[in-house]
């Protein structure tokens, strides 16, 4: 519609929108961004002056037989093209290449350098996540491969430059991760020494800015066989990010909430009472009951940095 309500332009799906992808109040859900934000953009995308329409599409027939497709519409609702994520890969050539979109934004344009858009997608039946960067007229400039599920992905400025920032899980090292990526960078696949079964071949050396991995407590070892990292959130000087040590003890999980300066010194390492509520719930009614320790809160501050750093574990500056 037009700013006085009337419509221009519209769109229909024969196969429909598949509302699990769509819907909002998915926070708890273990794969899905919440709500329409993060599947829709409206602006000047190739800088004519004319603003473009960007949409993640996944029909409600069949959807786990589909890939996500992201669309570009121009102005007057013309369909410009359609981009498809990921691609046949040698390692995974039992599984169907079906990939769903996590998230996606577009990079701030220079005089010397046009507006790209930056999509991340992970497998939907295997471990693999693809951050990929494509061009204004839909075409892949680049791409970067991750083992193991990334959830969470968003553009922010650290350093006064645009960076790509992930989350999720590493399958090689079996615990929560936060990337940074470069997004004149990106390309390669993650090293995985400890795991070279998950290993991507074929997309040659990485190029990480930071590559985190987030210690697993006692609780989460006894549960589960991964903790996750949840959406980062940048604000001047800091960055913050919650990692996800349970699912079913409580309704929401519990968390352990990080806090980073902008070169990833950290800041702060302290368990919610989500997490403190489940700890207490889970072992009390265990062998081995403990209560929460001190000892157990000085681990979460052992964050590896397998990337961007010059010590194996990122610097804290807690007092």
């Amino acid at each position: 519609m037009n700013a006085e309500g009337k419509e221009l332009w519209r769109k229909t799906f024969p196969g429909g929108l598949w509302s699990e992808y769509y819907q909002n109040g998915l926070a708890t859900h273990l794969y899905y961004q919440d709500g329409l934000a993060t599947h829709l953009w409206f602006g000047d995308l190739d800088g004519d002056g004319h603003s473009e329409v960007l949409f993640l599409y996944h029909p409600a027939a069949d959807p786990k037989s589909h890939s996500t497709t992201l669309i570009c519409y121009s102005d007057s609702g013309k369909e410009r093209w359609r981009w498809t994520p990921g691609r046949v890969l040698p390692e995974l050539d039992s599984f169907p290449s079906i990939y769903i979109t996590m998230g996606f934004g577009v990079l701030q344009g220079t005089p010397n350098q046009p507006r790209r858009i930056v999509v991340m997608s992970r497998h939907e039946y295997y471990y693999p996540t693809q951050i990929a960067v494509v061009d204004a007229d839909g075409k892949t400039l680049s791409e970067y491969w991750h083992s193991g599920h990334l959830f969470h992905f968003n553009l922010a400025s650290l350093d006064g430059r645009e960076e790509i920032i992930a989350s999720g899980i590493s399958n090689g090292y079996h615990e929560a991760t936060l990337l940074v990526l470069d997004p004149d960078r990106v390309s390669g696949a993650s090293t995985e020494t400890s795991r070279p079964d998950v290993q991507i071949h074929g997309m040659g050396a990485p190029h990480e800015r930071f590559r985190l991995f987030f210690p697993r407590s006692d609780l989460n070892k006894d549960l589960y066989l991964y903790n996750e990292g949840l959406g980062a959130v940048v604000s001047p000087g800091r960055i913050q990010i919650d990692v996800k040590e349970c699912w079913l003890t409580v309704a929401n999980g519990c968390t352990i909430i990080y806090g980073f300066d902008e070169n990833f010194k950290l800041l702060s390492a302290s368990a919610e009472d989500t997490f403190l509520d489940a700890h207490k719930q889970f072992y009390s009614k265990s062998k081995i009951d403990h209560p929460f320790s001190t000892q157990e809160e000085a681990e979460f501050q052992k964050v590896q940095c397998l990337v961007g750093c010059t010590t194996p574990y990122v610097p804290v500056a807690i007092p």
